[in-house]
């Protein structure tokens, strides 16, 4: 079968052979027969139609319009880092040796973009009496989670631990209780120490 090439210049018309080739996704363990119309080394701008494709990883649904005004429509692969959300206008290429376009970039990364829908992720779950535990190479235990009657417990399993954070720290929840089975509770600031209650009992 041969076909118009939809991405030769206004001054420019040829017709080529459809090239079609066989791509294995190993994320998903799923293979798909593409059939593209692209000329090698062809450059064009479409927009992203949609940011998943149903089987597929690292593709997105790209639509363009040609000089004569027909619209077409493929699913095509990305470069590893670019992420394109809905409506995004998109640089796609053919690379010589490969079968399809590649979505090389984002035009306008300044695009607003809808918040990511969160994916549900790998999961275990866990009795009262059984516990998750992460170590290190030489099996030494450094944390360890489980569950007790008044809920779910996080332990660090070493005898001195150093929190460190870049910016701010917040910690909020309905009570907060602090307790030092040995030895004092040392708060130090570079600054005020501000409390701030309704009532603060000292012993």
């Amino acid at each position: 079968m041969t076909i118009k090439d939809t991405f030769s210049t206004p001054h420019e018309s040829k017709t080529i052979q459809s090239e079609s080739a066989c791509i294995h996704d190993p994320a998903s363990n799923s293979s798909m027969v593409i059939t593209d119309s692209i000329p090698t080394e062809a450059l064009l701008i479409g927009i992203c139609t949609s940011d998943r494709h149903p089987t597929l990883s690292g593709r997105v649904k790209v639509e363009w319009t040609e000089g004569s005004g027909q619209k077409f429509s493929r699913w095509l692969p990305c470069l590893k880092g670019v992420e394109p959300s809905l409506h995004d206008r998109l640089l796609v290429s053919k690379p010589k040796n490969y079968p399809e376009g590649i979505v090389l970039g984002i035009l306008d990364g300044f695009h607003p973009r809808s918040a990511p829908e969160k994916q549900t992720g790998p999961s275990m779950t866990l009795k009262r009496h059984e516990s998750v535990c992460i170590t290190s190479l030489n099996g030494e235990p450094l944390l360890k989670i489980s569950m007790d009657k008044h809920g779910p417990v996080v332990q660090l399993m070493i005898d001195k631990v150093q929190l460190e954070f870049p910016g701010e720290l917040r910690v909020s929840a309905d009570s907060i209780g602090f307790l030092a089975r040995k030895g004092e509770i040392n708060l130090e600031a570079s600054d005020d120490v501000i409390i701030k209650g309704e009532t603060i009992a000292l012993n």
